[in-house]
């Protein structure tokens, strides 16, 4: 987000007015309040929360937001009789937008979305918040059954590591995960054999 900006204003004193703006919904955040103030037209090309959808700025977004896909994902999880939900989930906007949208209709279905695990994106290493979500897993197990609890991945290209430490561990092992689009279609789901068992195993 810090570098968006930086960049957006570089761009903004050589006179552009109009951006393509690839980043993640983080960025755009960022970037918002720049380009509202300076009358900077912003084009999002990948930008899903919800709550950036501000009627009147400057930010036209390409793609729906992730109101639909919260939505979707409800039907998933009562078509896979999760009763509870541990989320494993970025600290950032685009996370907290999906983590309410998918909540809302979950929780009017009867469902429990428990505390989970918010973790930095940028960090080099997740086996702290792999531990942590461990144990906040087995708790929501022997509450619920372990066939009714689901792992709620929200991540980019860093859930790959994260579902690499979790393979390891019996109790993340043991309930059904689930993701989103942030790691939908991500190659070494596939090519690496660990995160290719853990996947199938988890019914992810």
């Amino acid at each position: 987000p810090t570098t968006a900006v930086e960049k957006l204003k570089i761009l903004c004193e050589t006179g552009i007015d109009i951006i393509i703006a690839s980043g993640s919904s983080q960025e755009l955040q960022a970037m918002k309040d720049y380009a509202d103030e300076n009358g900077v037209l912003l084009i999002a090309t990948s930008s899903t929360a919800p709550s950036l959808a501000v009627p009147g700025d400057n930010i036209y977004r390409l793609v729906t937001d992730d109101t639909h896909q919260g939505e979707v994902m409800d039907l998933v999880l009562a078509s896979s009789n999760v009763t509870a939900i541990v989320p494993m989930a970025r600290k950032d906007v685009w996370a907290d937008d999906l983590l309410k949208a998918t909540g809302k209709g979950f929780l009017a279905e009867k469902g429990v979305v428990l505390d989970g695990v918010r973790y930095a994106p940028n960090s080099s290493d997740y086996s702290q918040d792999v531990r942590a979500l461990s144990a906040k897993v087995k708790d929501a197990v022997s509450r619920y059954g372990a066939d009714r609890v689901g792992v709620y991945l929200l991540s980019f290209e860093e859930g790959g590591k994260i579902m690499g430490l979790a393979a390891g561990d019996p109790v993340l092992s043991s309930v059904k995960w689930f993701g989103s689009d942030g790691i939908a279609n991500q190659a070494d789901l596939a090519e690496n054999g660990t995160l290719a068992d853990f996947a199938v195993e988890t019914d992810f």
